[in-house]
């Protein structure tokens, strides 16, 4: 998680007296969300838009749409065997 909030792709967390960790529901959504991405070869910047999108709804986000069709092309570049 330090990578992510590093990155910038979670937002830092309360901490308890203790130094433990509240992390709400909607940090483990962003991190699965980053996690899977990551796992498809995603840039960071890539991710970063995502999760953008993701917390302004009601934009448009077009850069987004980019990003699966690299990973398409990519994906079917790698099943060919270059």
């Amino acid at each position: 998680m330090r990578w992510h909030q590093r990155e910038a792709l979670l937002p830092l967390t309360a901490r308890t007296p203790r130094n433990y960790r509240i992390d709400g529901s909607g940090h483990v959504d962003r991190l699965a969300i980053s996690r899977h991405c990551r796992s498809l070869d995603t840039s960071v910047h890539e991710i970063r838009l995502l999760l953008r999108c993701k917390d302004t709804l009601d934009e448009v986000c077009g850069d987004v749409n980019a990003a699966p069709f690299r990973l398409i092309t990519q994906e079917a570049a790698r099943i060919r065997g270059g």
